[in-house]
């Protein structure tokens, strides 16, 4: 178990405000840091990630409180939260409203973003990370750096050959590099400067200037949900480290059905007759899936989906009470919550040129890139059509 960093206090912030309007769009309304993934809402699974480091603290900064409230409200008093509400937009919004919620005695804090996917290993190692220059006076933080292809909406971390922070700037290039991960251990100046300065680039170069920052590089993965299509890559990162079943005994599951890999089945599930599940998948409660499916690895059906039989699932997010018609085939895909797909529906996939939300599959010593489609909330695709790589299926007003 990780110890609190020798006696000194520090408090864990994790910031789940602002919105992704796409994401929205698929779930319904609900802010992405509390969209249920395997189950349960983004914000448990850090919770759970953080749940060795024995924080003072753990403060939810929020411009929703109804969600942070009805997705942690069990935990608060076993965790000591504090929800803090977001009355300004933005990042800069953001940690401005951390400060009331710190006393003097709050030097260290470890902020969180909370629409980014890591293991949960990432944390240790920041705080043991921090430990090591603990005594040092001009001792700033840990910045958590990812290695990752070049993009435009990410801040670029420069660092100099010890690995010390020299500046955090926007990416307006295409560049090799590292960039900020959303995970920063830090006193209290950075929140002070947050007070004062009116763009965060100025707060994060500020405070590197002031302080000793380290980058630490990061190699595992890393998933910042954006888009539709990184809810793909975050359920893949999440299902990869799955090793071991657990079925529930109240799961109504047939006596030929097949289950290969690890799979979770929860309760009130019910699987019929000669489906075969190839795990990892997730499947949620109230999940029903008909006769002679298929539900391909890294799937994740989430409560009160409906699966007719006949139907293939490859590698998709089926978000709740999504419901896939006889004889479909969907394939990398996201539907979102009450999304319809009509009998004899099937996504194409094979992406002819390669585009950065796609999955890279290798085969046979070949490269393929595939892409699935995204259905929006509420959407009804219509029986028998065929949906293209990339294409976005929106309900009809």
């Amino acid at each position: 178990m990780v110890r609190k960093i020798r006696d000194m206090r520090y408090n864990i912030v994790i910031l789940t405000g602002g919105s992704s309007p796409k994401i929205e769009m698929l779930s319904n309304g609900i802010p992405k840091s509390y969209i249920p993934i395997l189950g349960r809402p983004l914000i448990r699974h850090i919770l759970d990630g953080v749940s060795e480091l024995n924080p003072e603290n753990i403060i939810i900064v929020s411009d929703r409180i109804e969600y942070a409230k009805a997705a942690v409200n069990d935990l608060i008093d076993i965790k000591n939260i504090t929800i803090a509400e977001q009355k300004e937009p933005g990042i800069l919004g953001a940690f401005r409203s951390i400060y009331k919620y710190l006393d003097e005695r709050d030097d260290k804090i470890l902020i969180i973003y909370g629409d980014i996917i890591v293991n949960s290993s990432a944390y240790r190692s920041i705080i043991s990370s921090a430990e090591e220059d603990l005594d040092k006076e001009d001792f700033g933080g840990v910045f958590l750096g990812v290695a990752e292809e070049p993009r435009k909406h990410h801040w670029l971390i420069e660092s100099d050959e010890h690995g010390i922070i020299r500046s955090v700037m926007p990416k307006t290039v295409e560049r090799e590099g590292y960039i900020a991960g959303g995970i920063y251990f830090v006193k209290k100046d950075f929140i002070e400067y947050a007070l004062t300065k009116e763009e965060v680039h100025e707060v994060f170069n500020t405070y590197v200037k002031r302080w000793r920052v380290k980058l630490l590089h990061w190699g595992h993965y890393w998933v910042d949900i954006g888009s539709p299509w990184d809810l793909l890559h975050a359920v893949y990162a999440m299902l990869n480290e799955l090793r071991v079943s657990r079925i529930s005994f109240n799961a109504k599951i047939s006596g030929n059905v097949t289950i290969e890999g690890p799979v979770i089945i929860e309760d009130g599930a019910e699987i019929d007759h000669f489906t075969i599940i190839r795990g990892p998948v997730y499947i949620g409660r109230k999940v029903f899936i008909g006769a002679h499916s298929f539900i391909r690895n890294y799937s994740s059906l989430e409560e009160e989906v409906f699966i007719s039989s006949y139907s293939e699932i490859n590698r998709s997010f089926l978000m709740p009470r999504s419901t896939i018609g006889r004889n479909s085939y969907i394939g990398f895909s996201v539907a979102g919550v009450g999304s319809v797909i009509e009998p004899n529906v099937a996504t194409k996939t094979l992406v002819q040129q390669a585009r950065e939300e796609a999955y890279r599959i290798i085969r046979r010593g070949r490269e393929y890139s595939k892409l699935g489609a995204v259905i929006y909330a509420g959407a009804r695709v219509v029986s028998g059509k065929i949906v293209e790589p990339g294409e976005e299926i929106e309900k009809e007003i």
